[in-house]
């Protein structure tokens, strides 16, 4: 059972750490009605491991768990969104706004060029 929800909380904490970086926002549901995509892929993400879950057997080398177990996996693994929001409160102002990119262009010669990050 360890390794069953070892592994749901993995996909589960990447799941729903990518509502937060779907934005530079602290509102991580800013915009998410209009991006349909998304919405869909985290829907199959979640899916599918709950069925591989179930029907993962050996083969995964998983077990059912229960409904609790699922709710200790969900709460352990949705605390990615208070932190990160807190992170973008406290840790973003102080990171710069814009970047110098170095890399080389076509001709092999190095420019530099200022790039300006966005900052909503």
């Amino acid at each position: 059972v360890f390794l069953t929800a070892f592994f749901s909380f993995f996909i589960f904490l990447t799941n729903f750490n990518s509502f937060n970086v779907r934005t530079t926002s602290v509102n991580i549901f800013d915009n998410l009605l209009n991006n349909s995509g998304f919405i869909l892929v985290i829907a199959v993400i979640f899916t599918v491991q709950i069925t591989f879950t179930y029907i993962g057997g050996s083969v995964l080398r998983t077990v059912p768990l229960y409904a609790y177990e699922w709710l200790y996996i969900i709460g352990a693994s949705i605390v990615i969104i208070p932190f990160d929001m807190l992170r973008k409160l406290y840790v973003s102002p102080f990171l710069p706004t814009h970047i110098i990119d170095t890399s080389s262009n076509i001709s092999g010669t190095h420019d530099e060029e200022v790039i300006t990050l966005k900052k909503e």
